[in-house]
This record gives structure tokens, sequence and C-alpha cells, in this order.
């Protein structure tokens, strides 16, 4: 069995008691790599421990799927880089990169439309897999977009190169 869950309410008896029942993988929500956007989207969440947690998941050999988000509010070209980097680090078995998008009624769709960031009210674009309907002062939108077709091209190369190496031996 799988759950999706957060890395930073998790513990090392909670994952060995999973791990016992039959726990095969996790899908962590992670987000970003940068404490400083995570507070300012209330998540919440300690990356210190995120990671730890992460980790402690892999070493009990249960599979890691790991999700990242670009563009939220105050990110910048630098924590982009800094969470792609992140994320290979982290080793995951898989990954998502996505966009945030603001979905009419959030929080976030209000703070974009009142600064002006929303670029499109076309609901068929809002798809944070593969368009950005954002931008900001310092990152635009084919930035965004850019910074996600390399997130991916950059995983590729670095799970090519882990399968290739796990296959040599």
């Amino acid at each position: 069995w799988a759950i999706m869950a957060r890395p930073d309410l998790m513990d090392e008896e909670i994952l060995r008691n999973m791990k016992e029942t039959g726990l095969f993988s996790v899908k962590y929500g992670v987000e970003s790599a940068t404490q400083e956007l995570l507070d300012r989207i209330n998540k919440n969440m300690d990356i210190k421990k995120t990671e730890e947690m992460i980790r402690l998941t892999q070493l009990l050999d249960i599979k890691t799927h790991l999700t990242f988000t670009f563009g939220l509010p105050g990110e910048t070209r630098e924590s982009i880089q800094k969470t792609i980097d992140f994320a290979l680090s982290l080793d995951p078995l898989s990954v998502q990169f996505s966009i945030a998008t603001p979905f009419p009624g959030t929080t976030f769709y209000k703070e974009m439309e009142q600064s002006g960031n929303i670029l499109s009210r076309n609901w068929e674009e809002y798809d944070g897999n593969y368009k950005s309907v954002i931008s900001y002062k310092n990152l635009s939108k084919a930035e965004l977009e850019r910074a996600l077709r390399d997130a991916y091209r950059r995983w590729a190369c670095h799970y090519t190169k882990k399968m290739y190496l796990e296959g040599v031996r």
C-alpha cells in the first residue's frame, strides 16, 4: 500500500510501523528547498526535518515520490535551482515538478489577482504541469515554464545515469 504524507510529520516509529504493515511507497509534498518560501505559503514545514524523514524513509526501503512547485510567492531563479538541486540530492524513485497555479477561491488566487500577477483567465491553461498563468517582476511566465522543462531534463539525466550505474554493478 502507499500513502501521500508530509515528511515533517513523520517519525521513525510511525515509518517502521507502517513498513511492517506493508507500506511500499510514500508521496511527499516538499514544494521548495527554501525555508522562507515554505514559511511564506504557511506550509509550516521544517525543511531540515523533511530531509531527515525522506532519507529515513529511503533507508527503510520505502519508495519515495517527491513533489516540488515553482513560482511560489518570493520565488527566484536561485531558489528554483536550489530546489532542483535538492530534489536530485534526495534521489527519490520519482519526482513531480509543477508551476504554482492560482485557482479561483484560494488565498493564492486572491493575492496574485491583487498584485496583477495573473496572466490568463482561460481556465484551460490552468495546468501547472505544463503552463504558467502567473508571472512576477523578477520571474516571467517563460522563465517558469523553462525552469519546469529544465528540472525534468536534469531529472532525466540524473535518473538515467543512476540506472546505468546500477546496471553496471
